[in-house]
């Protein structure tokens, strides 16, 4: 899906200022961690493709009144075009608006840092996430699949 940053952003609901984590740090990875329940061997993986990010990113955290991370995402800036990775809100917390706040706070950010347009993936069956991505007024640009091949071939 696609946006263009181009029309000035809408005002956003207050929201409490969310953390600008360096997503290279231990602390990003640890919300990570956290909120997508990973086990010790994919969050070594995740880490070690955190270093190979462009050097305009950021993980952006809401946190719950205890500190507990309640939704999070990645968003980078490259040659001008941002894209938002990974938004997750905890379980018990989605319906909440705070995907919405979230999202609203990377564009912010996208756009503040050079990104004249913000790219993101979303599965084409996750009707949630379409449904907040079109109301921010993202559109599908392209398909596409994944093919696996059979076993034993």
């Amino acid at each position: 899906m696609l946006k263009s940053l181009d029309a000035p952003i809408m005002p956003r609901p207050a929201l409490n200022k969310p953390a600008m984590l360096d997503p290279r740090s231990g602390q990003w990875l640890g919300v990570v961690v956290e909120l997508l329940g990973l086990e010790s061997s994919s969050a070594a993986i995740y880490a070690e493709m955190m270093q190979r990010l462009p050097p305009l990113a950021k993980g952006i955290v809401i946190a719950k009144e205890n500190g507990v991370p309640a939704c999070a995402m990645l968003v980078t800036v490259f040659n001008h075009v941002g894209n938002a990775f990974g938004l997750t809100t905890t379980p018990a917390l989605r319906r909440r608006g705070l995907g919405r706040k979230l999202m609203g706070q990377g564009l912010d950010w996208m756009k503040n840092n050079g990104a004249s347009c913000v790219g993101l993936q979303v599965v084409a069956d996750n009707k949630k996430a379409l449904s907040l991505y079109h109301s921010l007024g993202f559109e599908i640009a392209y398909s596409y699949h994944y093919r696996i091949l059979p076993e034993n071939t």
